[in-house]
């Protein structure tokens, strides 16, 4: 049969739209970095936090577990850990002749960020001025050796793991006190033939098949869940390790005084290993967009690379950090509740069957469903209609005039396919229909004659029999057809307005945001349909980190990864701008909503009219989701309050997730915190603070699920039941309601 193709789009990703309003308020962190042992006058940080009346959450944090590792979705994670596990990691960091100094020593960026854990600076090795491939960096580089950076994050990790205080968890503390000494060896960068790194990288590879097993015997989740992210966190290392490690050794065969700078592999731009390796783990620990341009780059030049190892190379970097950081799965159970429900149809009824003039009234009841077909490649389903006629009509053949009730079931269907490749795609409808009827009565026009009246109407029923099989087998055909074509004509209709939607509600914001929506993977089991897109630009990155597992009884689940609102905000360009907060908020929504006009955008009241910022030149506006909270950080070199000036000033919100039925919030729990260069006064700091706790109201949370969703009274019975925000990812997950909230343990 023909297809017919519409124009492209991801229909279920429409649900992401409601998670854009983090947009208006995710930020960034501000850089650290190591600053020049020459520079002097860096401003000391004080910290001010703001008090206000906190409100209190009730978020259902069910223990994130991770996946099984897949080409398509390889599970992976990196996340910071204590200040006593990081300060041991640091202790064991590379000895080089130099430091880094990324920007002026004038700049905000030498500031050091409130935090937990104070996590060891990554230092680069020394390159060629001329060949280093850093924004604003100038790193000398020792050309004779490939450096390893350390994984300062992953040692920490498995520091804490060795400290584990089960008695049962002997095997976990032995392995990562292994795993973490074979590491250190590694990337010690002492003088270290090439068939000991071989050999300590095949060692690190045994030690991520072998811990499968070892996870899988543990009956604790969190240990379980901590000893399988410190895996990929391996892996991901390792993918990439072992692949730079044979770049090298081969540049170096053909040239002696090779350095790990590969130019004869690279199509575009030459790919220098240690400032790759650097990257990679300065964007572990800090998540910087400076460092995620750099990995994006090194992995574009690998992968126009004519070697294979360099293209397996740019294939690693690809898969492990530009990997999909949106996910949706959609239960057809939940499509059926809410697809609209049809009103029974009544119509006259004029029609010519077998020969006989036919009229009368018809009521059509008809009911759709969505069906979910398994492909594991696209997202297929059928739409199905089920219905009944119900008929009342009277028929004219000759002197006889017949009186029938007839009824007549049918069930029709419509293929559809969307694909990365060629969007939304339909097949013709189908039907078929089964009719019965019954014949109430028969007049003919010799009735008020005498015997030949009786034996008329004995002849018209006669009659009517033998041809009651044919004519039903006619009115099956023209109730299929009708059927078939109302469906096509509704299914249109439907696809079109629901086109039209999502290209105005999500792909143009995408656009105005200039993020390339990219499926990464599409598919369909006999009860869901899963879809997993990758949010960035070209120069961006995707996640890296494992995400949680949804309940497998959820109707809807999704998981958005930081990196999908880091990139929005950062191709907001707001960088270094100077503009008021009334502006700030204008020009964000705005962008957003793709108006050229920002004064069309409502400024909520309570905004501060008079304050005026100079944004930071670079991670302005950063936002993590971690440890049970989305923190959000603004970054600003100059701060303008009525008479107040303050320079170098930055502030921290968290937000805790809050579920209430079908309702999802995130709501800003706690004080701001503010950090700044200079000691403020005590005047200073309230005018400070009524201006932030003003932006950043409790009054105003984060809104996930609202609105006509959360209130439909055809989902009343579903509540929230997985609502975490960890390792990067917020999950939230939709079900059947339970007597308490269950934490979430089975793959789906």
């Amino acid at each position: 049969m023909k297809r017919s193709r519409n124009t492209p789009m991801w229909p279920y990703l429409a649900i992401v739209w409601c998670l854009f309003v983090l947009s208006l308020s995710a930020p960034r962190s501000w850089r650290r970095i190591a600053v020049d042992p020459e520079t002097v006058g860096r401003p000391r940080v004080v910290s001010h936090v703001l008090r206000d009346d906190a409100v209190h959450g009730v978020p259902i944090n069910g223990e994130p577990t991770i996946e099984e590792p897949t080409i398509e979705e390889p599970t992976i994670v990196a996340a910071e850990r204590a200040d006593a596990a990081a300060e041991r990691a640091s202790v064991d960091a590379p000895k080089v002749p130099s430091q880094v100094r990324l920007d002026s020593t004038n700049d905000r960026l030498a500031m050091r960020p409130i935090s937990r854990s104070r996590m060891p600076i990554m230092r680069l090795p020394k390159v060629d001025p001329q060949e280093q491939n850093l924004h604003t960096t100038v790193v000398p580089f020792d050309t004779s050796m490939m450096l390893w950076s350390a994984p300062t994050t992953l040692l920490a990790r498995l520091d804490e793991l060795a400290l584990v205080s089960e008695t049962s968890a002997h095997a976990v503390k032995t392995w990562a006190a292994k795993t973490s000494g074979t590491l250190r060896r590694l990337t010690a960068n002492t003088p270290t033939q090439p068939d000991e790194i071989s050999s300590l990288l095949n060692e690190l590879a045994k030690t991520i098949e072998a811990t499968t097993p070892l996870a899988d015997g543990l009956a604790q989740a969190t240990l379980h869940t901590d000893l399988r992210r410190a895996q990929h966190a391996l892996k991901r290392r390792v993918d990439v390790w072992q692949i730079a490690h044979q770049l090298d050794q081969a540049d170096k065969a053909e040239r002696p005084s090779a350095s790990a700078h590969l130019s004869r592999y690279s199509a575009a731009e030459p790919v220098n290993m240690s400032q790759l390796l650097a990257h990679l783990e300065r964007y572990e620990e800090l998540g910087l967009a400076a460092d995620a341009r750099q990995i994006a780059e090194h992995g574009r030049s690998l992968s126009w690379s004519a070697q294979g190892e360099c293209q397996e190379l740019g294939r690693h970097l690809e898969r492990h950090y530009r990997n999909a950081n949106l996910r949706i799965a959609l239960s057809s159970e939940l499509v059926n509740r809410l697809l609209p429900k049809q009103k029974d149809i009544e119509e006259d009824v004029y029609d010519n069957i077998l020969g006989a003039e036919v009229e009368g009234v018809s009521s059509t009841s008809t009911k759709l469903s969505v069906r979910w077909v398994a492909d594991d490649r696209h997202i297929r389903f059928g739409l199905e209609a089920t219905g009944l006629v119900n008929s009342d009509t009277t028929s004219y053949a000759g002197p006889a005039t017949f009186y029938s009730l007839g009824s007549t079931s049918f069930y029709a269907h419509k293929l559809f396919l969307v694909s990365p490749e060629n969007g939304l795609q339909s097949w013709p409808a189908g039907a078929n229909a089964d009719s019965d009827s019954s014949l109430m009565g028969v007049d003919t026009s010799f009735d008020g004659v005498p015997v030949i009246g009786g034996l008329v109407r004995r002849m018209a029923r006669s009659q009517h029999r033998k041809s009651l099989g044919d004519a039903l087998w006619e009115v099956e055909s023209r109730v299929a057809g009708t059927v078939s074509q109302r469906l096509d004509e509704q299914a249109k209709k439907q696809m079109e307005t629901l086109d039209q939607k999502i290209k105005d509600r999500l792909i143009v914001p995408l656009q105005n945001l200039s993020l390339e929506p990219t499926p990464i993977d599409m598919h369909t089991t006999d009860k869901r349909a899963i879809a997993r897109v990758r949010l960035a630009g070209s120069h961006q990155l995707g996640a890296h980190t494992p995400r949680p597992r949804a309940p497998s009884d959820s109707y809807l689940s999704v998981q958005l990864h930081q990196s999908a609102i880091n990139n929005a905000v950062e191709n907001l360009e707001l960088d270094g701008q100077e503009l008021s907060l009334r502006q700030l908020y204008q020009t964000i929504v705005a962008r957003i909503r793709g108006l050229e006009d920002i004064t069309q955008v409502e400024v909520p009241e309570d905004m501060p009219s008079s304050a005026r910022v100079k944004m930071a030149d670079e991670d302005a506006i950063r936002v993590r989701f971690h440890d049970g909270q989305a923190k959000i950080t603004l970054s600003f070199d100059e701060v303008r309050f009525r008479r107040l000036t303050v320079p170098n000033v930055r502030v921290h919100a968290f937000y805790k997730p809050q579920p209430a039925g079908l309702h999802a919030q995130l709501v800003r729990e706690g004080a701001v915190q503010l950090e700044t260069a200079q000691r403020l006064k005590a005047r200073e700091e309230i005018v400070l603070r009524s201006m932030f706790v003003k932006m950043l109201s409790k009054n105003r949370p984060v809104e996930l699920i609202r609105g006509k969703f959360a209130d439909d009274e055809r989902i009343a019975d579903l509540q929230i039941n997985q609502f975490v925000v960890d390792e990067g990812w917020i999950g939230l997950a939709i079900g059947p309601q339970r007597m308490q909230a269950q934490r979430s343990t089975t793959t789906r």
